[in-house]
């Protein structure tokens, strides 16, 4: 018999799992639910991310990299070269998070470069902000050096 899931499971099923109303879902995926799952709850919780990573939706990559989950590794690895914007910047974290990997700051430099805009009308314009603030989860010295290349390759 399965044991009946904690209130902490239930508030990442409802607030992380299926939200999807841009009303649940415009203050980012609340991470701080899975900091309160238990040992054997954070296991379901990561198979359950790393069943539904996808190109269209970066929580569970940004799920799965808080978890520092070696298990979606080679999902998430697979998935990079095929996702774009902030879905791409969220998958190039969560391998970063998960494993260090330096070629992320990279990954998520060449992003920034293929959807900056000067057009603060352009839907670009908020996959920019994203991407911003997934090279601010960098350590600082990666960041630092990033940011004047993406100073110096916009003309600022």
């Amino acid at each position: 018999m399965k044991p009946t899931p904690s209130s902490a499971y239930k508030d990442f099923d409802r607030w992380f799992l299926h939200a999807n109303t841009w009303q649940e879902r415009k203050d980012g995926a609340p991470l701080e639910l899975l900091d309160k799952l238990n040992p054997e709850e954070k296991q379901t919780a990561e198979e359950v991310l790393i069943s539904r990573l996808s190109t269209g939706d970066s929580w569970p990559a940004r799920g799965l990299g808080h978890l520092r989950s070696k298990n979606a590794l080679g999902r998430l690895r697979g998935l990079l070269s095929k996702a774009d914007g902030s879905v791409g910047a969220a998958i190039a974290v969560a391998i970063w998070q998960i494993d260090g990997d330096p070629q992320m700051a990279d990954e998520l430099l060449a992003l920034s470069r293929n959807n900056y805009t000067d057009d603060s009308d352009s839907s670009k314009t908020f996959t920019m902000i994203d991407i911003i603030y997934c090279l601010a989860s960098l350590p600082s010295e990666i960041t630092a050096s990033l940011c004047v290349t993406i100073f110096d390759s916009v003309g600022c």
